[in-house]
């Protein structure tokens, strides 16, 4: 009740007129970490020969957010279903990134952007649920809540995803009702925006189009999680090549006594005139140690790349994780982890593997692991925190 009462006020100072017409509920997450980093540079060759690792110690908004929500009966079994959230900078409070571009160590900054995140209205029934605006694709949610160390320094998808684990824009959704354990999620965006979702940039004149499919099933103590999604991006000019990107992952948990384990397969491919491709794998565990606390370990692989069905040199890289949490509360947590990732060098072909440490918002800081000039480093991080939820 505390929490609509003071969705209310927001309202009330927002739109005075629409205060009246359905109940709103204000929710949020503070994650904020003190992180030590280092980039562990180890350039041998090129201009940035002599270099050593840059580390450097700073505070962390890992995906801290602030939003509301609400929902209408609209009669005849049918609710109007609605959502406006947004990243909120606990570590500087900054309205726009800071977050040099391809600098060792990029300066630290994480944006406050009002509805930058899951944004939507939607009608909701017996059928299932349809959602239009900005949501997570359903190829993400599928295995989101996999990662132990889902938002924070530790994420996984500092390999993982290929971009694919990301949120889309102009979406139109739909997500199943649960028969008996078994739900399932569609998205798609039809879009001539000169962006993609993935980064990847898109000519002005093209037209881009993403679909997204999921399907989980969730019985007892075990969990099976099933994901496709596929963009395909064609160019208007006369002759010109076309761009499609693929990316399936299946996974699975098992929980039994105090212990806890998943596992997710990932395959990702791009083809332009040349089929790029890549297999991920990430693997995960936690541990109940008291009734207030959890250890949390995870270890995630990126394979070998292929370029026209040619292997990449020294284009595998590995990331391992090793945390602890202590519940206070049901609402505040405090944490502590350690990750590091292991990325691959050729010295005669002066190539190998680049992977960073993120955090997996698109606003957070990142801790450097790009190669510069020839060389190579394994970035690696100690952090602990606090969360807190309302």
């Amino acid at each position: 009740m505390q929490k609509k009462i003071i969705a209310l006020a927001i309202a009330s100072a927002m739109t005075m007129p629409a205060l009246a017409l359905a109940e709103v509920t204000v929710y949020g997450k503070a994650n904020v970490a003190y992180e030590m980093t280092n980039d562990g540079g180890d350039v041998t060759t090129g201009a940035g020969a002599g270099n050593t690792d840059a580390k450097r110690n700073q505070v962390s908004s890992n995906t801290s957010i602030l939003g509301l929500k609400g929902s209408e009966d609209l009669g005849n079994g049918l609710t109007a279903v609605w959502q406006m959230e947004g990243t909120v900078g606990m570590d500087n409070g900054a309205t726009a990134s800071s977050a040099a571009t391809g600098s060792a160590v990029p300066s630290k900054g994480t944006a406050t952007s009002l509805f930058n995140r899951n944004t939507f209205v939607g009608v909701a029934g017996g059928f299932g649920t349809v959602v239009l605006g900005q949501h997570d694709t359903p190829y993400k949610l599928a295995t989101r809540k996999l990662d132990v160390f889902a938002d924070s320094i530790a994420d996984n998808r500092s390999i993982m995803g290929g971009g694919h684990d990301a949120r889309g824009t102009d979406v139109l959704a739909y997500i199943s009702p649960n028969f008996s354990g078994f739900t399932a999620a569609v998205a798609y965006v039809g879009s001539t925006d000169n962006t993609l979702l993935v980064g990847a940039a898109v000519p002005g004149n093209s037209t881009a189009g993403l679909t997204s499919i999921s399907g989980n099933y969730a019985r007892d103590n075990w969990t099976v999680a099933l994901a496709n999604q596929s963009i395909n991006v064609k160019n208007a000019n006369p002759g010109a090549s076309k761009t499609d990107m693929t990316a399936t992952k299946l996974a699975g948990t098992f929980a039994m006594n105090v212990f806890t384990v998943g596992l997710a397969y990932e395959m990702l491919s791009t083809k332009t005139t040349v089929k790029n491709e890549q297999n991920n794998i990430y693997l995960a565990g936690t541990f109940k140690a008291s009734d207030a606390g959890t250890v949390k370990l995870a270890y995630t692989m990126a394979g070998e790349k292929k370029s026209g069905g040619v292997a990449v040199k020294k284009s595998e890289a590995s990331q391992v994780s090793l945390g602890y949490d202590h519940a206070m509360t049901k609402n505040t947590t405090l944490f502590a982890l350690y990750t590091s990732i292991g990325n691959n060098y050729d010295k005669a072909a002066a190539t190998g593997s680049s992977y960073g440490l993120t955090s997996g918002s698109s606003t957070g800081d990142t801790a450097a692991g790009t190669l510069v000039a020839g060389g190579k480093g394994n970035p690696s991080a100690i952090a602990f925190g606090v969360r807190h939820s309302f």
